[in-house]
C-alpha cells in the first residue's frame, strides 16, 4: 500500500468523506469510478456522503478499484463523553 500522504491525512481529519478523498487521491473522476465499479453514478454520489449505507459488495468493489484495504474507506471518530 505504501505511505499515506500528509494531504490525505489532513483531509480525513478535517472530516472530508473518505471515499471522496481517496477517489481524488487516486485520480478518478466520479464518473470513471462509477464505470469501473459498476455502481450507478447517482448511487456512488450518495455513497460519497454516507458510505454507511453501502452494501458489502459495493465496499469490496470500491476498495478494489481504489487499490485500498477496506478499512481505509472508514475513518474512526473519537467518542465524545
Amino acid at each position: 500500500m505504501g505511505q499515506v500522504s500528509w494531504g490525505v491525512l489532513q483531509r480525513l481529519f478535517d472530516d472530508e468523506p473518505p471515499l471522496t478523498v481517496w477517489r481524488e487521491e487516486r485520480g478518478f473522476e466520479i464518473e470513471a469510478l462509477a464505470e469501473r465499479t459498476g455502481i450507478a453514478l447517482d448511487r456512488l454520489a450518495a455513497l460519497e456522503h454516507d458510505l454507511s449505507r453501502a452494501t458489502d459488495g459495493e465496499i469490496d468493489r470500491l476498495a478494489t478499484a481504489l487499490r485500498l484495504p477496506l478499512e481505509y474507506l472508514f475513518v474512526p471518530h473519537p467518542v465524545e463523553a
